[in-house]
């Protein structure tokens, strides 16, 4: 039954990568909403710099939760 936890793991995986970027797509949407800065800008408009924004503080999260797990 080692195997149907594995598949698990990994569907879980897939399925909170999904969530993630459903989650980022849904704020960078309602901000984009609100402000209108950068819009002519193709590169450096405000759902970009949102959308990063979002992913730098979903990975500082995640490696700051393995980082406390391996210390202690």
């Amino acid at each position: 039954m080692r195997w149907l936890g594995i598949i698990y793991a990994l569907a879980s995986v897939v399925c909170y990568f999904g969530v993630t970027q459903v989650m980022s797509n849904s704020i960078t949407s309602s901000i984009t909403s609100v402000y209108t800065w950068g819009a002519e800008n193709k590169f450096l408009n405000l759902q970009n710099i949102s959308s990063i924004a979002v992913a730098i503080m979903v990975a500082y999260v995640i490696f700051l939760v393995v980082l406390r797990k391996t210390l202690l």
